[in-house]
């Protein structure tokens, strides 16, 4: 995988589904993350990415996605993704609402690359 690759993700608004709570929040108990209409509509958001888009690279697939905790404010997925480059790498994607009650993500490589510096 290329450090160019896996170096873009960070925090990022999207609209990807989960039921509206009752105070406007959004409730992440019945969010599956290998379920397929999420996966799309991930891959979709992922790649709205403007860090991704850049760089020029894309996410052509999730695969192996498993829900490691799941809660009322936040689920976390483990999921490998696949760039269009045919590279592949292992992530922590976890979604939860801001102060807003936007739903925000954050994709974490389960191994950050090595970036040069020292204590790297």
């Amino acid at each position: 995988m290329r450090k160019t690759t896996m170096g873009v993700f960070g925090m990022l608004l999207v609209a990807t589904p989960a039921a509206a709570a009752s105070d406007g929040g959004h409730n992440y108990s019945g969010v599956e993350c290998s379920d397929k209409e999420f996966l799309i509509a991930l891959l979709e958001d992922i790649n709205k990415m403007p860090q991704l888009r850049a760089q020029g690279n894309s996410i052509v697939d999730i695969t192996d996605a498993t829900t490691t905790s799941r809660g009322a404010t936040k689920v976390a997925c483990h999921a490998t993704l696949t760039f269009n480059d045919s590279s592949k790498g292992a992530v922590t994607i976890s979604l939860y609402d801001n102060a807003l009650g936007q739903i925000i993500f954050d994709i974490l490589p389960d191994h950050p690359q090595h970036t040069g510096r020292r204590g790297d």
